[in-house]
């Protein structure tokens, strides 16, 4: 949510589940936080959700 504050947006673009599912497969590590952030954003982009939900996050690996 930081950087998205930064880039100008209010309001989260992450789901409450979403988030809590970051925190869980990060495990709390920034880089992972990332590039799940980061692939979430895409899925969302191609679906053209206004917010990222779970089933928007990558799968586990």
């Amino acid at each position: 949510d930081h950087s998205l504050k930064i880039a100008g947006r209010n309001t989260s673009i992450f789901s409450d589940s979403a988030r809590s599912e970051i925190h869980n497969r990060s495990e709390g590590i920034n880089r992972q936080v990332n590039k799940i952030c980061y692939q979430a954003l895409i899925s969302g982009a191609i679906s053209k959700r206004e917010i990222i939900d779970s089933k928007d996050l990558p799968f586990p690996q």
